[in-house]
């Protein structure tokens, strides 16, 4: 995984990783104020594929977790959206409020959000059939 600079809130490029993306944010300028944090969102645009081989799938949402011990789990299910692959472009908007609460008042649990991608017979789809733009 490429570093992460806490100037750039980015989605890195995928290597090798067709079916999820790693999104990073730095949340550090709101550690002063984190007692006055009342709503969290993550936003991304869906946008339409016309050839898309499956006419819907489903965008879940993790945070991710730090691994404790082998058995411990690694991500949060925080959501997910169902969405049509030919319809029209559209935002989808996640709560993440307990996340971000939760980073600023503890920096290290801050590992950002996994997003991922598959239809729902649960056969995976590639990513790179939807751009992922956040907000």
């Amino acid at each position: 995984m490429p570093p992460f600079f806490p100037s750039e809130n980015a989605i890195p490029p995928t290597f090798y990783r067709p079916y999820f993306r790693i999104v990073r944010f730095d949340v550090s300028a709101m550690e002063k104020n984190a007692s006055n944090l009342v709503k969290a969102e993550f936003r991304v645009f869906r946008l339409q594929n016309p050839k898309a081989r499956v006419p819907e799938q489903r965008i879940e949402l993790y945070q991710i977790l730090k691994s404790k011990d082998l058995t411990s789990p690694t991500q949060r299910y925080i959501d997910s959206k169902v969405v049509k692959t030919r319809a029209e472009g559209e935002w989808l908007s996640f709560d993440v409020t307990d996340a971000v609460h939760e980073w600023l008042h503890h920096k290290d649990r801050n590992l950002g959000f996994k997003i991922s991608l598959h239809c729902p017979c649960c056969t995976f789809v590639p990513s790179n059939v939807i751009a992922l733009l956040q907000t």
